[in-house]
């Protein structure tokens, strides 16, 4: 137990706030569990409470996915010689694929020979003899989580080639390293076959351990389809995931060394892992439903070991084996498969029960039951989900300004609407006088609900095809400044409210290094009243300048003014305006 009195106030508030969502979990269960109350609104209420406290009150990094931390040569950099190799380091662990990285010329031509060789967090490609001029990097390579991540830079040789000109060629390298629409899409059907396969059969076991060991045969064909179609979609998905990484089109599907790089990848391995595992647990399942009742709780422990099994195979295809606080992130989200598995494919399962020919009062019975395991799913999944957000947002900017935090308030939005339906079917349920009529209103709503669960799943196959919102709005932000006879690049990282670092390089009006005596730069934020932050630039190369440790407290629009000093008698102005998140 630790000494409260030792705490700051930040901190004990902190603390408290953490007991505050604590206590909103078990509120969660007793509401949806108790026999009384028929307003479920606080359920959704204490999703949101639970997810707002970790979220903002424990708002500390936590990357998941890799992002760029320097490069050699560095961007934009002069080079008396040509280098013999580029080396490219990244905050966490990459794979190079083949043709991630490549070297060109002003004219567009490849000018490498060699395959990228990764190492930890440092990737480097040997290059030959280099010519003097302008040349232009395009890196593709894949994070630890299964995501590519892409970026080009810029260097010159022996003080010739044009700098515009690569950095045009590196642009539209940029734009044509997008994953193509094809695979991109294919990845999202296979994606959400599997994970409906795979509710469908989580959901089995707790239907078989926890709410009727005796099903029928409609439940046995379900369980069979499910194991079908979820070994061949994740083993569709295995193939796939080369094409999808390197911003191939489907074509590229029957590549083998795609395929081999894909099988020497964790991700890659937990796919086939995850396909053999759903097909073992669907034959399990299937045997034990056509057994009579077992008594002994040693005879499930297979069908236990391989449900855990294929959730840790699960986590590890995505951003839940990867990243900081592992510890914790790895649990979580095989809990949230757990029990979004137990209440999406058991809702399933409750409504072939439903329309089977068993006495009213089995049925209902069997309602109950799965009713009260629901409960305990939605606290279990309100407590690891804010996990997941702490994890993959962290703030509301990111939440509301990327994809992948757009896609989860509709799915926290779906959620919700799915509660209410529980609760509206938990009303049913108490009209015990007419047993028959309360079924039937239950059968109606679960077929909303299963539609539902459907579009939620649909939703998490396209926020996994995302990159997480934290490492979007992590990014650097770029601007130019124009003066009368030059342009100063300015790059502002990582551009959030906090310490930041900037990047100054002077340039002519064609891209061209353009060497200066020095360079200040103010920063001010109207809205706030804070005007004339001065930089402390120092000088970092010929025409590369820098600030560190730069402490911008406020969000928003920040202008930027800075003074390039050409010479001992002339200067130049220029401002632009960024946007701090």
């Amino acid at each position: 137990m630790r000494n409260h009195s030792l705490l700051s106030p930040y901190e004990r508030g902190r603390w408290r706030a953490s007991l505050a969502g604590a206590r909103s979990v078990v509120h969660v269960a007793r509401v949806w569990t108790g026999r009384g109350g028929l307003s479920r609104l606080w359920v959704f209420f204490g999703v949101l409470s639970l997810a707002l406290t970790i979220v903002f009150t424990h708002a500390s990094p936590a990357s998941a996915h890799a992002q760029l931390v320097r490069t050699v040569p560095e961007a934009s950099a002069e080079l008396p010689r040509a280098p013999n190799h580029v080396e490219i380091v990244f905050s966490e662990g990459v794979r190079a694929v083949a043709g991630g990285i490549r070297v060109l010329g002003e004219d567009g031509r490849r000018v490498d020979k060699a395959r990228p060789i990764s190492a930890g967090e440092r990737v480097r490609l040997a290059l030959p003899n280099l010519p003097n001029g302008a040349f232009v990097v395009s890196w593709r390579v894949v994070s630890a989580d299964g995501h590519p991540v892409r970026g080009a830079f810029t260097f010159r040789v022996g003080g010739t080639g044009s700098q515009a000109a690569v950095g045009r060629l590196a642009a539209k390298l940029l734009v044509s390293g997008v994953s193509r629409a094809d695979t991109s899409a294919l990845a999202t059907v296979v994606r959400t076959l599997v994970f409906a396969a795979m509710a469908l059969l989580l959901g089995g076991v707790a239907h078989v351990l926890l709410v009727n060991q005796s099903s029928g045969r409609s439940v046995r064909r379900a369980i069979k389809m499910a194991g079908v179609v979820g070994g061949v979609s994740s083993l569709i998905s295995l193939l796939v995931y080369g094409p999808l990484v390197t911003g191939r089109s489907l074509g590229a599907i029957v590549d083998g060394t795609l395929l081999h790089d894909s099988l020497g990848d964790h991700v890659g391995q937990a796919m086939v892992a995850r396909a053999v595992l759903i097909g073992a647990l669907a034959a399990l399942l299937v045997a034990r439903l056509g057994r009579p009742r077992v008594r002994h709780c040693l005879a499930d422990a297979p069908l236990v070991l391989v449900a855990v099994g294929l959730v840790l195979a699960q986590a590890y295809t995505g951003h839940g084996g990867t990243g900081k606080h592992l510890v914790v992130a790895l649990p979580s989200t095989m809990i949230h498969v757990l029990a979004m598995g137990a209440w999406a494919g058991g809702l399933m399962l409750l409504l072939l029960t439903l329309q089977s020919a068993e006495p009213t009062a089995d049925r209902v019975a069997v309602t109950q039951r799965f009713s009260r395991l629901a409960g305990f799913a939605v606290a279990a999944l309100v407590a690891s989900g804010s996990v997941a957000l702490w994890r993959q947002v962290g703030t509301f900017a990111a939440l509301r300004t990327t994809p992948s935090g757009r896609l989860l308030v509709i799915k926290l939005t779906l959620v919700g609407a799915l509660l209410l339906l529980g609760a509206k079917n938990r009303r049913a349920l108490s009209d015990i006088r007419h047993p028959e009529r309360a079924v039937a209103a239950v059968r109606r709503t679960i077929i909303a609900e299963i539609l539902g669960m459907g579009a939620i799943l649909a939703v998490t196959a396209l926020v996994v095809n995302l990159p997480p919102a934290r490492a979007v709005v992590s990014r650097p932000v770029v601007v130019t400044v124009t003066t009368a006879t030059g342009l100063v690049d300015i790059t502002i990282d990582p551009a959030r409210r906090g310490r930041n670092e900037l990047h100054i390089y002077a340039l002519t009006k064609q891209g061209a290094s353009r060497p200066i005596d020095g360079i200040e730069a103010t920063l001010t934020n109207a809205a706030a009243g804070i005007e004339g932050l001065p930089g402390r630039v120092v000088r970092a190369g010929p025409n590369h300048f820098q600030a560190l440790g730069l402490d911008l407290p406020i969000r928003g629009t920040w202008r930027i003014d800075v003074v390039v000093k050409l010479d001992a008698f002339t200067e130049e102005a220029g401002a632009a305006t960024f946007t701090l998140r």
